[in-house]
């Protein structure tokens, strides 16, 4: 179980995640690239680079006004008369299409997230945690410099 100072560390934005070398081949990958192609499949890692970024790696996703953010963030859009309807359209589409793939999860909250990018914070959470804690002298070190001068 994580400590209380580990998961807050988790919640800080990520400046890199763990990416398989081969993430292309697993199967929700494989099925996100016969649905979407390749555009889906950058588009997805996009996702993942927004969720890295962002404080407490999830997303807002409950308004017309967060899909219009994420459908920017993610490329949606012809530039055309209507294509701020169309991009969150698209988006919401693409999200859909995440959820389904088991990519994402959205919370009884409305918020996105990865469970893969919540596991990748929690490993750099707890690297961070220790990190912090580098440098301060053990409970007992006092203790047992002076019992080891004694003998």
């Amino acid at each position: 179980m994580a400590s209380r100072e580990e998961l807050a560390a988790a919640r800080e934005p990520m400046a890199f995640f763990r990416h398989d070398s081969n993430a292309s081949h697993d199967d929700k990958c494989q099925r996100l690239i016969l649905r979407r192609g390749y555009d889906g499949y950058g588009r997805w890692w996009i996702l993942c680079e927004y969720l890295a970024s962002s404080t407490g790696h999830h997303v807002s996703f409950q308004t017309d006004e967060d899909a219009k953010i994420l459908a920017r963030v993610l490329g949606f859009g012809t530039g055309g008369a209507f294509d701020d309807l169309m991009a969150m359209e698209d988006c919401k589409a693409f999200v859909s299409d995440l959820i389904d793939l088991k990519l994402l999860e959205c919370d009884e909250n409305g918020y996105l997230q990865s469970v893969r990018m919540q596991k990748n914070a929690l490993y750099f959470g707890q690297q961070r945690a220790n990190g912090r804690k580098g440098g301060r002298p053990r409970k007992n070190k006092a203790s047992e410099d002076s019992a080891a001068r004694e003998v």
